[in-house]
């Protein structure tokens, strides 16, 4: 449902979802965190966004979710599209 949002353009109904996903109890697994990633590079000027990759790269780090390559560039490009590049060390 995050991808179908983040496709149509819906950043306020994306970002819902994922604001539900990270407070609930639910095990997030790495397509999930990916989409979440995705959604938080949509490049509109919400205050969210810009920390939302962060908030997210501290659950990735919490679980017990499969890095590879994929998802740690899903990473890196949420931290560089929101200006964040010294996160990326």
């Amino acid at each position: 449902m995050i991808s179908g949002y983040h496709k149509q353009g819906q950043v306020e109904e994306s970002l819902g979802l994922v604001h539900r996903l990270l407070v609930s109890s639910e095990k997030l697994d790495r397509f999930t965190f990916s989409m979440i990633l995705k959604a938080s590079t949509f490049g509109c000027n919400v205050a969210l966004l810009a920390d939302l990759g962060r908030m997210v790269h501290t659950q990735i780090l919490k679980s017990d979710v499969k890095k590879d390559e994929v998802f740690c560039t899903a990473l890196i490009d949420s931290y560089v599209k929101n200006g964040r590049i010294a996160y990326c060390v």
